[in-house]
């Protein structure tokens, strides 16, 4: 990706296509509720995320997508940002201000969690 973005941001069209490209494919790994990225999708296609959430993963993507800005300056790619950012400071921070490392895929142990991400940000933080 570092290598597509440099090439566009130096006028190569192609290398813009791709960065676009994957960029808008890894929007559909974009919590949209919470914001923040899931860590990877599965059955090799971009609908089915595995939705656990590691910081890695968050500090990588919101790189990519606030260093891609000046070269591909799209609302889409500024939105997934600054969806990126308000998950760290608003469900990966600890009240003390330390970031958790992650936000677990499985809400409860051993299911499959996707409807749970399906809710919406107030059904989510229904009490159980």
């Amino acid at each position: 990706m570092e290598l597509a973005i440099d090439r566009a941001a130096h006028g190569d069209a192609r290398a813009a296509s791709m960065a676009k490209q994957t960029l808008d494919a890894q929007l559909q790994l974009l919590d949209p509720v919470w914001g923040g990225v899931y860590q990877y999708s599965t059955d090799g296609v971009w609908t089915k995320p595995h939705f656990e959430k590691i910081m890695s993963v968050q500090a990588e993507n919101l790189r990519i997508y606030a260093g891609s800005l000046r070269a591909i300056p799209r609302p889409e790619i500024s939105a997934a940002a600054q969806a990126i950012q308000r998950f760290l400071a608003t469900l990966l921070t600890s009240p003390d201000g330390a970031f958790y490392t992650s936000q677990d895929a499985d809400v409860v142990e051993g299911q499959h969690s996707a409807e749970y991400f399906a809710l919406t940000d107030q059904e989510r933080r229904k009490p159980a």
